[in-house]
């Protein structure tokens, strides 16, 4: 309950920017143009992914999630999406750096209809809503009151974290393949400090399920929760293709994490970067 007083608190609140505000579906739709997309998980740094992406350059676009947005910016990669979907107040602060507001003009933010209503006003470029496909089973008919509210914006789906959503959009307007880093939901090591910069109220007992990845080798510690969050994009990408005539690939480069299985594929991100960067 109070989660949905929040939400409804922050939907309020929006009202005025998502009422004038172009729905998702609006944006051009593309076909055949390879997507990037950016998480923030301790990989994306490790791994120095963001510094080989500017050194190599991609000539698709780039959805990035708003944690790791100031730290594009500063390496010069400028995403054209940034997705939002968390309701709690702390996620502004991603917006609240000079070099953001410096660049804010050449990304376009989509944001659920539930973020915090600071989030929408510290952001100021162009900004688009979405309403997130909330559980009918948790909390019956909250998405449809909320698309009715929103003006009949697009109810979009993800899997409990806003990288799927952000490949939830690069999906729907029709990018392919869709590449993503960052994307790890586990920690490398068991160390309380790296994973208190994440997940602040969180604590080591959480993160004890112990997963090596099939295709890059990598140890990952990670909860239930976020391996129940991975089974479920595995689901939703290969429902999402059931029955196209053409798939669209999802190519995990986070060189690290628990993400596999199903219709995902793999590959190191300096090989995904030669064969799709200049598509």
């Amino acid at each position: 309950q109070q989660q949905i007083a929040l939400w409804s608190d922050n939907l309020a609140k929006n009202l005025k920017e998502i009422l004038k505000s172009i729905d998702l579906m609006d944006l051009p739709q593309v076909r055949d143009k390879p997507a990037l997309i950016i998480s923030g998980s301790p990989s994306l740094y490790e791994r120095k992914q963001l510094e080989l992406l500017a050194e190599k350059g991609f000539k698709g676009d780039i959805f990035a999630v708003s944690r790791p947005l100031k730290d594009c910016y500063e390496h010069g990669v400028y995403p054209d999406v940034v997705c939002s979907v968390d309701g709690a107040q702390f996620d502004s602060t991603f917006f609240d750096h000079d070099i953001v507001r410096e660049h804010a003009h050449k990304t376009t933010s989509v944001m659920a209809v539930s973020v915090h209503n600071d989030m929408v006003k510290a952001w100021p470029g162009k900004k688009l809503f979405y309403v997130p496909a909330i559980s009918q089973k948790i909390f019956p008919n909250v998405a449809h009151i909320f698309h009715l509210l929103a003006g009949d914006k697009t109810v979009l789906g993800g899997c409990g974290n806003v990288g799927t959503v952000a490949w939830a959009i690069a999906f729907v307007l029709g990018y392919n393949p869709i590449g993503m880093i960052g994307m790890e939901a586990g920690f490398p090591s068991l160390d309380l400090e790296t994973i208190k910069r994440y997940y602040p109220d969180s604590n080591m007992i959480k993160f004890r399920k112990k997963i090596i990845h099939p295709f890059f080798g990598t140890t990952s510690y990670t909860s239930r929760v976020f391996e129940s969050q991975r089974d479920s994009f595995v689901i939703f990408v290969e429902s999402c293709n059931y029955g196209l005539p053409k798939k669209i690939r999802t190519i995990n480069c986070s060189e690290g994490g628990i993400y596999f299985g199903g219709d995902l594929e793999h590959m190191w991100f300096k090989d995904f970067l030669e064969e799709f960067g200049d598509v």
